[in-house]
């Protein structure tokens, strides 16, 4: 895996079979949010558990984002945001018309990762903004 760049909340690409389902997911995305898109192949496959034993040593970074085969799989496009600090490994998935605000409250600890999780559907996936 290549090194992460560490001045932004990341965005990492984990899937590489749909180039147009990824393109329109940053279209989205990147827009809205402080988000630094890495898109290597190095990380193609790329789990939570790969994040967390990559970046979960960093007290700078409590989370991450990690577009994934369900992600660009799903016409929602649900991106994985993964909890590298207060319950490592948690996840939930969050569509990126929520996104900028689920980054936000984490970045500004305006709301817990549990928190924002819990709220989520049952599927799993947050909807509100």
């Amino acid at each position: 895996m290549a090194e992460l760049p560490v001045d932004k909340t990341l965005l990492i690409r984990a899937d590489y079979t749909d180039p147009v389902a990824w393109n329109a997911l940053v279209a989205v995305v990147a827009s809205d949010s402080e988000l630094r898109v890495v898109s290597d192949p190095s990380f193609d496959g790329t789990t939570p558990e790969d994040l967390e034993a990559q970046l979960g040593a960093d007290p700078e970074r409590s989370f991450a984002f990690l577009a994934d085969t369900v992600t660009l799989a799903s016409p929602e496009q649900p991106v994985l945001v993964v909890d590298l600090d207060a319950e490592p490994g948690r996840a939930f998935r969050v569509v990126p018309a929520a996104l900028p605000d689920v980054q936000s409250s984490l970045e500004l600890g305006n709301r817990e990762f549990g928190e924002l999780a819990d709220a989520a559907d049952e599927d799993g996936i947050l909807r509100e903004r």
